[in-house]
């Protein structure tokens, strides 16, 4: 019969082996959050580029001001 200490041990072991497994899968809870998919995500991050430089671009060229809404489309201002 085993002792306590030595179950602990076995138990931790068994735990690691589950957590490298699934880091080894792509599965563990650290690599589901949105900021770790999106640093592993090639196409994330250049989707993210071509958004960015499109925002850019357009507040550069837009010097103009911006139209009023039409009467009666806006609640007065108090």
């Amino acid at each position: 019969m085993r002792s306590k200490a030595g179950l602990e041990k076995t138990r931790i072991r068994e735990d690691a082996l589950v957590d490298l497994e699934l880091l080894a899968r792509g599965l563990h809870a650290s690599q589901k959050t949105l900021l770790e998919r999106y640093r592993q995500c090639p196409d994330w991050q250049h989707a993210s580029l071509i958004l960015c430089r499109a925002l850019s671009n357009r507040s550069a060229r837009r010097q103009s001001t911006y139209l009023m809404a039409p009467p009666g489309w806006l609640p007065p201002m108090v």
